[in-house]
């Protein structure tokens, strides 16, 4: 993918990497803080995302799928940075979304001759057919901005103390002194910035999956809706904390990862 890879920089994806050493290092530095228990320790960045998207479905649910991707949104910068991104067009998550739909552009097989004749990436750019390199430098600008703005962000606020924390702050304060600091922070960096473009699509999918499943199942929604109602406080939301006292609505949402999965369980 020479294009995708070499040309628009995003070869710091280790979902686009081949697999070797530097792939198992990216993918440990994902591992060490999305395991299955430390995930726990963004629950309540999961639960202020989840309590914007409720809020404004209550004053506009017409466009659902445009919330459900604001809501994955800031979820995400949240996680990954400790960012609030509450506004629609926030300047991370719009620089994300151009670099996002830009990749999903050139990962179609057969748009750009240059993941076929791969040589073509030396061409210059003021060649009649060289476009593609012109688009390509855009692109790749966009890519990095991805990648080192919001990163920096969080330092800046580590360095006055006003920073939230997140997968960032607490790979910084984690990180190992040695004399390849410089090389752990960029893992660190390029993980972070590798979350959008990994959970955004997924987390869409799954929530108007489990949205479908319930209009689609009038019964379930009703029993579902029934739990809540038992299990919880009157004028209260559910939390993680609840888990335990809704057994439908944890089927549920397996369920609806059964149904139409979006990615290989």
């Amino acid at each position: 993918m020479a294009m995708i890879n070499e040309l628009m920089g995003w070869s710091f994806d280790f979902g686009l990497m081949p697999y070797g050493d530097r792939w198992r290092r990216y993918r440990q530095c994902m591992h060490k803080h999305f395991h299955s228990t430390a995930v726990s320790q963004f629950q309540l960045h999961e639960l202020k995302a989840t309590h914007g998207l409720l809020r404004r479905l209550l004053e506009d649910s017409n466009d659902i799928i445009a919330q459900l991707r604001h809501m994955a949104a800031e979820t995400i910068f949240l996680v990954a940075y400790g960012l609030p991104v509450q506004d629609r067009d926030n300047p991370y998550v719009a620089t994300a979304e151009r670099g996002l739909m830009h990749l999903n552009a050139a990962v179609v097989p057969g748009t750009f001759l240059v993941d076929i004749f791969p040589l073509l990436k030396y061409v210059p750019e003021w060649m009649p057919f060289a476009g593609f390199k012109r688009k390509a430098r855009e692109w790749r600008q966009l890519t990095l901005d991805m990648i080192n703005i919001p990163f920096k962000e969080v330092k800046r606020k580590i360095g006055n103390g006003s920073y939230i924390p997140s997968f960032v702050s607490y790979g910084l304060a984690n990180m190992e002194e040695s004399e390849n600091m410089e090389h752990q922070e960029d893992t660190l960096k390029s993980t972070a910035a590798a979350l959008y473009p990994a959970g955004l699509e997924t987390t869409v999918s799954v929530i108007a999956i489990c949205i479908l499943g319930l209009l689609s199942n009038p019964e379930a929604l009703r029993k579902a809706q029934q739990e809540i109602d038992n299990a919880i406080t009157p004028g209260q939301l559910p939390t993680f904390k609840d888990k335990d006292s809704l057994p439908y609505i944890t089927a549920t949402v397996k369920e609806a990862l059964r149904w139409q999965n979006v990615a290989p369980l």
